[in-house]
């Protein structure tokens, strides 16, 4: 239970950890903007090895081959990075949590990225629903793309935020 003299609106500002009771008091809002992350091409290199998606694993040609070229940068690759803007970003917090992959509703890739884009992410919390093992936390998440008018993604994600006394 948050301190009666909390403030939330200050809390959110300054980016400190906003107890998950009280979340609901802040659906609606923008959590976080997160930094802008360069799309380095090691990173991305990394990330196809990771999943096979190589020369070496996996028939390349249409992929090196297409107009796009090879320095796009995979899509499901720009989504998992939803989990590093939450990690660096979220505000949400409430002492021993941990959250869990709940789903994601919606999910569209309106523009694509390219090695050396900056990306971030905007989060607003769309929704907070008490859970028996906790808090199901429901996020709009727009990973916006420097320079273009389109996002790179848009996704609606539900994260389980586990409570200890809540039970696991």
């Amino acid at each position: 239970m948050a301190h009666p003299d909390f403030n939330l609106e200050e809390a959110l500002r300054n980016k400190q950890g906003i107890p998950l009771d009280r979340a609901h008091e802040l659906i609606g809002t923008t959590l976080f903007t997160s930094d802008w992350w360069v799309l380095e091409e090691k990173r991305v290199r990394q990330f196809r090895e990771g999943i096979e998606a190589t020369p070496e694993h996996t028939d390349m040609t249409l992929c090196l081959t297409n107009p796009v070229g090879d320095e796009n940068v995979d899509a499901f690759m720009l989504l998992s990075l939803l989990e590093t803007f939450h990690f660096n970003h979220n505000p949400l917090y409430t002492f021993g949590m941990f959250g869990l992959n709940y789903g994601l509703d919606k999910v569209r890739f309106p523009a694509s990225a390219f090695f050396g884009q900056r990306v971030r992410c905007v989060c607003v919390l769309d929704d907070v629903q008490k859970h028996p093992r906790g808090y199901l936390t429901t996020t709009s998440n727009t990973v916006e793309l420097d320079g273009s008018a389109k996002p790179a993604v848009i996704a609606t994600w539900k994260v389980l935020c586990v409570v200890p006394e809540a039970g696991v």
